[in-house]
């Protein structure tokens, strides 16, 4: 797969070399080959980047952000694009060698459509609102209303945070999961960030009403002692349990 990318275009060895495999499974060539190009801008400007694109196979908007790596950076992209009205179904961090971010997204709009399929405006001004928080530049974010879940409020869903310091050579894995909610993502990484720790991967899925988003992190380097921990994880749990104690069920359910 690196020699592949180099092949095409040999100005993406620097790139090829910094990238972990399990970046290479998760995108096509042509999509490394735009991530490449995109990397590029931000290193030419010395800024971040960002791009949109639909996926109407995933039912969903693509939104890739390209920036050096920093304390808070999933968490301010996240928070971001709760506050423009934008749903994560799902994500995919990479941290290169170097510290190049490259935070993939996949959003939807209320309606569960592709974010911003019928506004291309609306779409240009997601790409600048996340470019200005990826520069820590962030918007206003309007308080949540309670959440009328319909059928989904009928049942609870009981939340889990699960700290694995041995999946990973130099990473502990965090594995958050609960009842899903606009923002939840935002809150869960700006926890993380509270403690002091870099996130260097992120895999986040939602199945339904519920969210499992599993981070990669690190504590100076370092993987997390078995306090911090569980400090941790009893911060994460709490966030969770926002979520859950916002559902209404409705009476007639």
């Amino acid at each position: 797969e690196r020699k592949a990318l180099t092949d095409r275009n040999p100005a993406a060895a620097g790139f090829s070399s910094e990238m972990e495999d399990a970046y290479f499974s998760a995108f096509t060539l042509d999509e490394q080959l735009q991530h490449v190009d995109l990397v590029r801008r931000t290193r030419a400007e010395g800024n971040a980047a960002a791009s949109v694109r639909l996926r109407p196979d995933l039912n969903a908007t693509e939104v890739v952000v390209a920036v050096g790596d920093r304390l808070g950076l999933f968490a301010d992209l996240a928070s971001t694009l709760a506050a423009v009205g934008a749903d994560v179904m799902g994500a995919r961090v990479y941290t290169s060698k170097a510290g190049q971010a490259l935070d993939v997204f996949y959003v939807q709009d209320a309606a569960g459509g592709p974010f911003g399929h019928d506004s291309p405006a609306r779409l240009e001004r997601l790409t600048q609102a996340l470019e200005a928080a990826a520069r820590g530049e962030l918007q206003r974010r309007e308080p949540e209303r309670s959440l009328d879940l319909g059928r989904a409020g009928a049942f609870s869903i009981a939340s889990a945070v699960a700290v694995d310091n041995e999946t990973s050579e130099d990473c502990t894995v965090i594995e958050a999961s609960g009842r899903d909610r606009r923002g939840l993502l935002g809150d869960l990484a700006g926890a993380i960030a509270r403690h002091g720790l870099s996130i260097q991967s992120a895999h986040i899925d939602n199945y339904g009403e519920r969210a499992v988003d599993a981070f990669y992190v690190q504590d100076k380097g370092a993987k997390l002692a078995q306090r911090k921990a569980q400090a941790l994880r009893s911060n994460l749990l709490a966030v969770l349990g926002e979520a859950e104690s916002q559902a209404q069920p409705r009476g007639a359910l």
